[in-house]
């Protein structure tokens, strides 16, 4: 896994765009985590009251959502944990299947209308943004933009959390 930083690693004014007719600020917080997504969705119980995670893959990506997210808060100017109204933008790659036909695997990416949920895959980044003190919770997100692409290059996912109705 690599850091990447989106606007070169800077907050302030990339763009500014309206929620509902307010403001969004840009940016407070954006990065790139490469690896394969997987989902947050149901737990099961082992016993004595302890439940895991059904997904044996999601401990290993919230590790990795974390690791990133840490290392973009120190590129990025604070205050983190951010709090307040906020809106959390992000796009999931997958692999594309060799079984796609050739024209869709030429154009490089597809949406992904399979499993997993985009709902299950953003529970994931709002409980990974809360642990790795990013967010002070992910209650606080209030606007979700989520999609989820199939892809013949890099698989992972571009995070972007905004604040609500701040325009610096």
């Amino acid at each position: 896994m690599r850091y990447e930083p989106v606007n070169g690693g800077r907050a302030g004014r990339v763009r500014l765009r309206h929620v509902g007719g307010v403001p969004v600020s840009a940016a407070a917080l954006s990065f790139i985590v490469n690896g394969t997504p997987a989902p947050q969705g149901s737990k099961r119980h082992v016993g004595r009251g302890i439940m895991v995670e059904a997904n044996k893959a999601l401990p290993s990506w919230r590790a990795d959502v974390i690791a990133a997210a840490v290392e973009a808060m120190r590129h990025w100017t604070g205050p983190f944990p951010l709090d307040g109204p906020l809106t959390l933008e992000v796009s999931f790659s997958f692999p594309m299947p060799a079984s796609r036909p050739k024209k869709v695997r030429e154009l490089g990416r597809c949406p992904k209308v399979t499993a997993p949920d985009t709902d299950k895959l953003v529970r994931a980044i709002g409980d990974a943004l809360t642990q790795a003190g990013a967010i002070v919770d992910d209650a606080r997100i209030f606007t979700v933009i989520a999609d989820k692409w199939e892809t013949t290059g890099t698989a992972g996912c571009g995070i972007s959390v905004l604040r609500y109705g701040a325009t610096s």
